[in-house]
C-alpha cells in the first residue's frame, strides 16, 4: 500500500513538471505580448524529456547579468515548434521581443545560462543597398570584419532563425546580416541573385558563396570554418612562396599586376577628366 502510495506521488510529482507553465500557438501572441522575454523547452509529449531537464525548467530563472525578467514555459505544440525551424526534441526556444532564436547547446544550466547571456540581444543585422558596402566593406575586406549575408524573402524567411542561432554562436568573431530581395534590387544585381534564401560569407574581401534547400547551424557553421581555412592555407601558401626560391618569381609576378592595375586606373582617371559634359549627359 505504501509502495502505491509513494508511486502516485512520484508520477504526480514528474507530471506536474511537465505539465507546468504551458504555451501553445493560440496563447503564444498573448504571452509574448506581455512578456518580452520568453524561454521555452519544447517537447514531444510521447518521449518526455530527462528527469534533469524536466528539474531544469521546473525551477529555472534569469542568470545573473540577464537583463529584465524572464518567463520560463514548455510546450508540447510542435506546430509552434516546427514555425521556428525546431524540428528535433527536446529543444530550447528564447523569444526576445519578437525576436526568436533556438537555442544550439546542451541542455543544462550551465551552458543554457551562458548562452542567454550572449542572446539577450538580437544578432543578425539588417543590410540595405544604401548601407552595404558602408557597412560590410566587402571589395575591399576592410576594419569590419568577415560577413556572412542571408539574402531572403518573406516567401522564403524560414531559415532566418537558423542565422539568429548562428550569429549568437559567432558574435564577436563573424558578422551575420540578411538583405531582404524584395526591398534591395541593386544588391540583388550586384551579387546576382537567383536563388532564395542565397547565402554569401566575405572574408578579407574574398566572396563565397552558398546554396543548399535548407541551412542548419551545423551546415553554417562548417561552411564559415571551411572558408577560414580555405584562406589559411592560401596565405600559408604565399607565405612559403615567398620564403621559398620562387621569391622572386611571386614578387615580379605581384608587382606586374600592381602596375597593371595601377595604369588602368590612371587611364580611367585620364578619359574622366576630359570628358566631363559627356559623362552628365549619359
Amino acid at each position: 500500500m505504501k509502495t502505491c502510495a509513494l508511486f502516485l506521488l512520484v508520477t504526480a510529482y514528474l507530471e506536474s513538471i511537465v505539465c507546468q507553465e504551458q504555451i501553445s500557438t493560440a496563447d503564444w501572441a498573448a504571452v509574448t505580448q506581455t512578456n518580452p522575454r520568453v524561454l521555452v523547452l519544447f517537447y514531444d509529449q510521447s518521449k518526455p524529456p530527462s528527469e534533469d531537464i524536466q528539474k531544469l525548467f521546473s525551477t529555472y530563472t534569469a542568470p545573473t547579468g540577464f537583463a529584465g525578467d524572464l518567463k520560463v514555459f514548455q510546450s508540447t505544440d510542435t506546430v509552434l515548434a516546427n514555425s521556428f525551424g525546431i524540428t528535433e526534441f527536446p529543444s530550447v526556444l528564447f523569444n526576445r521581443d519578437n525576436s526568436p532564436v533556438p537555442y544550439d547547446g546542451d541542455i543544462n544550466d550551465e551552458e543554457l545560462s551562458d548562452w542567454l547571456i550572449q542572446a539577450q540581444e538580437v544578432a543578425t543585422k539588417v543590410l540595405v543597398d544604401l548601407t552595404f558596402e558602408h557597412q560590410t566593406q566587402a571589395i575591399t575586406g576592410g576594419t569590419t570584419g568577415d560577413w556572412l549575408v542571408v539574402f531572403y524573402k518573406d516567401s522564403c524567411s524560414s531559415s532566418l532563425t537558423t542565422f539568429e542561432t548562428v550569429a549568437v554562436r559567432l558574435k564577436g568573431k563573424t558578422n551575420v546580416a540578411k538583405v531582404n530581395i524584395d526591398e534591395n534590387p541593386k544588391l540583388v544585381s550586384r551579387f546576382s541573385i537567383t536563388k532564395c534564401p542565397t547565402t554569401i560569407f566575405f572574408r578579407q574581401g574574398t566572396m563565397y558563396r552558398h546554396e543548399v534547400d535548407k541551412y542548419t547551424v551545423k551546415i553554417l557553421l562548417s561552411f564559415v570554418q571551411a572558408c577560414d581555412k580555405a584562406t589559411e592555407n592560401i596565405a600559408l601558401f604565399i607565405k612559403k612562396q615567398l620564403n621559398g626560391p620562387n621569391r622572386k618569381i611571386i614578387l615580379g609576378v605581384g608587382g606586374g599586376i600592381g602596375g597593371l592595375l595601377a595604369l588602368i586606373i590612371l587611364v580611367c582617371c585620364c578619359r574622366r577628366s576630359k570628358s566631363p559634359t559627356k559623362e552628365k549627359t549619359q
